[in-house]
């Protein structure tokens, strides 16, 4: 488990899992969830609870019950008692992944299950005093984040580059004057930054664009046509090119903003003002080809965290030797065949496909986090903090695997080595 992009972020935890809510539930926040309903699941739950521990107070218990009357249970447990029961519809499928995101407003929990609004669940108990989450039961986590507090400062793993996007879903708040993306050069107030995105409700609506170098700020870029909506949820996307920054406002061309900074300064988020965020989300560009920096070693790991397309068909992931291409260890998932192809690649000719697994994680639309060991002899490859399987070495040394190549039908929000 360890801390990833996000104002708090919680990755592939063990279940039972109990932690603490950073700085608390507040007004605005986002806690999102997502996981993998087990084929043979009968319940689990998510608590919002009042401390860290199987006797305090819960604020929420969001409860699935697959149990012949299939529903999610609602409730909340104060003072040693259970309070009154609501019931819901069934959501989920076994055996498929989801996304429950649960928004904390003045009133009441708003609850999301894959994007979609599914129940309000009205406070029982003061927000104040949210501190932690629980859960347990029959489910596989993948990732925890705790959204929408602002200003939010956070890092950009591996920094950007040409292809890749900032994907953020929010909502201007009512009395919103302004609100700002910086995309910055360090995780710092006083850092340079390559990116101003600046909406203003100031009676001359406007999105105002800039740069911030050497303590001084550049001359402003101002877009007169605001495509925000006060109290209105919005979803911002910015692709990052050679030339620039392309900007989409909920999925319509907005405004190109020209590089002033080098794009490979920029390693770090920072969001404020009059607004909720929901999710950040930086995704990497599909083909990917990266070389290795110091080659490949005994002990090196490679962690891999993203989810095949909606329609994926297959994707692959190779560790290679750039000079001749030859691929050292082949990864491809054929999701739509529902196996894990691995092989190697010398001179032309592939070797002897290996198929065989204990378990397929891959599916279409599935979250995974996988980490890819080099150990002396073979590779040892893991998902979701599971044995997958061991390769062993065929082109050797290993030290002239100096490449990584990322093709097919798959998104990554996290890479690392």
């Amino acid at each position: 488990m360890s801390s990833g992009f996000g104002t708090q972020s919680v990755y592939d935890p063990a279940i039972p899992y109990m932690g603490p809510i950073s700085g608390g539930l507040k007004e605005g926040m986002s806690v999102a969830v997502k996981g993998v309903a087990p084929l043979n699941m009968t319940r689990f739950a998510i608590n919002l609870r009042c401390a860290e521990s199987d006797s305090s107070d819960i604020a929420l218990h969001f409860n699935p019950r697959f149990d012949g009357k299939d529903k999610v249970v609602f409730n909340a447990f104060k003072g040693g008692s259970w309070g009154s029961e609501e019931f819901y519809q069934m959501p989920l499928t076994k055996g498929e992944a989801f996304e429950v995101v649960i928004k904390a407003t003045s009133e009441a929990y708003k609850i999301k299950v894959d994007g979609k609004d599914f129940y309000t669940f009205h406070h029982r108990i003061p927000l104040d005093r949210v501190c932690a989450i629980e859960i347990k039961g029959d489910v596989s986590v993948q990732t925890i984040h705790f959204l929408g507090k602002i200003p939010y400062m956070g890092p950009i793993y591996g920094g950007l580059k040409d292809g890749m996007s900032i994907n953020i879903q929010g909502t201007a708040h009512e009395d919103m004057d302004s609100f700002m993306i910086n995309l910055r050069c360090a995780e710092s107030e006083s850092s340079d930054i390559a990116l101003h995105f600046n909406p203003r409700f100031t009676g001359w609506d406007k999105v105002v664009f800039n740069s911030f170098e050497n303590d001084s700020w550049g001359s402003e870029e101002k877009i007169r046509s605001m495509p925000f909506t006060k109290g209105q949820p919005f979803k911002i996307a910015f692709m990052v090119t050679t030339e620039g920054y392309q900007v989409k406002v909920d999925g319509q061309d907005f405004y190109t903003f020209s590089h002033r900074i080098p794009l490979e300064r920029v390693c770090a988020i920072h969001i404020a003002g009059q607004v909720s965020i929901q999710s950040i989300k930086v995704l990497g560009v599909i083909p990917y080809s990266t070389l290795i920096p110091g080659q490949m070693s005994p002990g090196r790991t490679f962690t891999f965290r993203g989810n095949a397309l909606n329609d994926a068909d297959s994707f692959a992931i190779n560790f290679m030797e750039s000079k001749s291409n030859n691929i050292a260890l082949h990864i491809n998932p054929r999701v739509k065949d529902k196996i894990v192809v691995r092989n190697t690649r010398i001179g032309g000719i592939w070797d002897k496909e290996e198929r065989e697994l204990i378990f397929n994680p891959f599916g279409p639309g599935l979250f995974f986090d996988m980490s890819v060991t080099c150990d002396n002899d073979k590779f040892k490859v893991s998902v979701d903090g599971q044995h997958l399987f061991d390769y062993h070495h065929k082109l050797k040394p290993v030290n002239i695997i100096d490449k990584l190549e990322i093709v097919g039908d798959v998104e990554f929000s996290y890479i690392s080595f």
